[in-house]
């Protein structure tokens, strides 16, 4: 699962420009801290707004069984939700990461 979601996040944000001020951006950036452990490392350490992102956006999806596999994997990696008391809206994250799920942006 962990492999399907990181091709089909470099899949997914392939198709929009890594411009900041493009919302798709700034709604997935945060995520590809999964794709390489040092780099989410390096962000925990500093405590980066990024790192606080993703761990609110695993937090907001441990309650969700489709997500279980996924959420075990990161953990396993040490990649941890966590609580870091910034509320966040994460509605259109949660639409592509279901996507995702869905294989709906796997290519292999």
């Amino acid at each position: 699962m962990y492999r399907i979601i990181c091709n089909s996040l470099k899949n997914y944000s392939s198709s929009f420009s890594n411009d900041e001020n493009d919302i798709r951006y700034r709604q997935m950036s945060f995520l590809r801290l999964i794709e390489d452990t040092d780099v989410y490392l390096d962000h925990k350490e500093r405590n980066s707004e990024n790192y606080r992102k993703l761990s609110q956006f695993l937090l907001s999806i441990s309650d969700c069984k489709r997500c279980a596999n996924i959420l075990f994997e990161l953990r396993m990696l040490g990649i941890e939700p966590m609580d870091c008391g910034e509320p966040t809206d994460f509605t259109g994250t949660h639409a592509v990461w279901h996507m995702m799920l869905k294989l709906g942006y796997w290519k292999d």
